[in-house]
């Protein structure tokens, strides 16, 4: 279809807890989401890469949440700020260091970047929703796997 052969997608929803029926996708609709999402892809003969979810915010405008998207593209790939802070691609929003200040050695051994390592070795699908693409960005029912 319209001659996009790759495609990169990302969702913004709200966890459980603070969503209702004025505002984006709650946590647990986003499976069923992904899956017709995943599904037009295919048909289209797309290839459909999952980023984390973005967490909906109600006080900022939605192109300015769309803006703010995913911090990075991929499981190895990292952000660096313009002061040198070095994040990861996924999950809780913590410095692993400072590419100004600290060697790679103390930024790849630290404990966000050791937690994220444990986190991309765990599987991350279930029963619910077995063969999603979107899952393997971590489930998208925990809000902790959202960027």
């Amino acid at each position: 279809g319209r001659g996009i052969e790759n495609a990169s997608i990302f969702a913004i929803a709200a966890a459980e807890n603070e969503a209702n029926a004025a505002e984006p996708l709650a946590a647990d609709e986003l499976p069923p989401a992904a899956a017709i999402v995943e599904e037009a892809a295919e048909r289209a003969g797309m290839r459909l890469t999952w980023q984390p979810t973005v967490r909906f915010d109600p006080s900022a405008p939605l192109a300015e949440q769309l803006c703010r998207g995913p911090r990075t593209s991929g499981d190895w790939s990292i952000r660096v700020e313009p002061d040198g802070a070095v994040f990861l691609p996924r999950g809780p929003a913590a410095s692993a260091g400072n590419l100004l200040e600290d060697d790679w050695a103390t930024i790849a051994n630290s404990e966000p970047f050791a937690a994220y390592r444990r986190r991309l070795a765990s599987d991350t699908h279930c029963d619910d929703c077995p063969g999603l693409a979107i899952c393997a960005a971590d489930c998208p029912r925990e809000p902790a796997g959202w960027g």
